[in-house]
């Protein structure tokens, strides 16, 4: 995978992982959200988005996805949390659904990555390119088009080299 494809997998985990974290705060009965822990929420998101774009294209992408939304969901509800810790839902039931969603989304994100890749190799393959891959020999040199021969001239009075001392006197 490229970088556009480890960007484009960072910034739907990040934004998955805020979301999910909303969701689930709000399914399982939490309060509004105070500005501070919104603002939490998304540095967290932001966070886990950028190390998993980081990370590049891991052997087991799967489980590196999943595992970072369900580390983002982590932090969301924490994020979250922060103000209230106590709020309706039991345990058992919002891990399970934390999870599910998690698998879900890794599934969806890995598969549209893969997609999107499919797609851009298809696309690259009708669309004529702008570049046609041919450099070159070498760039122009821009040279005056006429002019006195200047290119002596610091030698004709102190001397054969630049790095004589000056004269003084």
């Amino acid at each position: 995978m490229n970088s556009v494809a480890a960007r484009m997998r960072g910034g739907s985990v990040g934004l998955v992982s805020g979301a999910t974290s909303i969701a689930g705060h709000a399914a399982g009965g939490g309060h509004t959200p105070s500005e501070t822990a919104l603002v939490l929420l998304l540095l967290g998101s932001a966070g886990v988005g950028w190390l998993v774009a980081a990370h590049g294209a891991p052997r087991r992408e799967y489980a590196v996805v999943t595992a970072a939304l369900l580390a983002g969901q982590a932090v969301g509800h924490a994020a979250l949390t922060l103000d209230h810790p106590a709020h309706g839902a039991t345990a058992a039931p919002m891990l399970a659904g934390h999870l599910a969603a998690a698998l879900v989304a890794a599934a969806l994100i890995v598969g549209g990555t893969r997609a999107a890749g499919i797609a851009a190799s298809a696309l690259a393959r009708v669309v004529p390119s702008p570049f046609d891959g041919a450099h070159p020999a070498s760039p122009a040199r821009l040279r005056p088009a006429s002019g006195p021969d200047l290119s002596g001239w610091q030698y004709a009075h102190h001397g054969s080299s630049p790095r004589a001392p000056p004269v003084l006197g």
